[in-house]
């Protein structure tokens, strides 16, 4: 029993050793290019900032709005970057995304689905690499429209205690697209897919090795062709 509190306050220090630091404060790179002008007569200029101000008024902490169209661009911001000290959001301001990017994912997917590249309701092993498919548990009945909706039934990798150790040695730092789906090879569902619901990052992960596959491109050569660019 002794030997056993010994290795979890051993354990305990060593974490808070790690976590000295607060990765938030940490320096970011600056944008690679200058942000384009702002048209400040832009016609949605009235209506962006009205939007804004309601939902900081509904105690949203901070929102950075960008809107570009044959008019232009404009920027509007609204709320905090920082509580603790009120400093105020601004669009030069570089900013932490995280699931911003699965509202791309399906959109790129969509696309696949307008082009019949894919159909949402075939299961996935259609799609992914063989070994990939073996290694998710359910892949022969989980569709895309599964994945996209959160009803796969898939654990989530962020959840899982090896992803977390990973992230607690390595926090400025990313596993592979590989490293992340190994983590979730052969475990078990949540629950039948479709018949539940329950977020999940491993889905978008698996959308994402699914639009590779069909198009035979990188994802970010995706994102910057068919969402950023145009």
């Amino acid at each position: 029993m002794k030997t056993n509190l010994f290795f979890f306050f051993a354990l305990v220090f060593l974490l808070a050793a790690g976590c000295t630091k607060d990765v938030y404060d940490l320096p970011v790179g600056t944008p690679s290019t200058e942000a384009p002008p702002v048209n400040q007569a832009h016609p949605m200029k009235d209506s962006i900032n009205a939007i804004v101000g309601r939902y900081i008024a509904k105690g949203i902490p901070g929102i950075q709005v960008a809107v570009k169209n044959a008019d232009g661009w404009y920027f509007a911001n609204g709320g905090y970057a920082r509580i603790e000290d009120q400093r105020a959001l601004s669009s030069e301001m570089v900013n932490w995304y995280f699931s911003l990017t699965k509202i791309y994912t399906a959109a790129l997917i969509m696309k696949e689905w307008e082009s019949e590249n894919i159909n949402l309701e075939l299961p996935i092993d259609n799609y992914l690499p063989q070994e990939v498919a073996a290694g998710i548990e359910g892949s022969d009945r989980i569709t895309i429209r599964m994945l996209l909706n959160h009803t796969s039934g898939i654990v989530n990798l962020t959840e899982l205690p090896e992803y977390q150790l990973w992230q607690l040695n390595r926090p400025l730092e990313q596993p592979t697209v590989e490293e992340r789906l190994a983590m979730v090879y052969g475990k078990p569902l949540m629950f039948e897919p479709g018949s539940d619901f329950s977020y999940s990052n491993t889905n978008y992960l698996l959308l994402q090795n699914i639009l590779e596959q069909v198009s035979r491109h990188p994802y970010e050569s995706l994102l910057r062709s068919k969402i950023l660019a145009p």
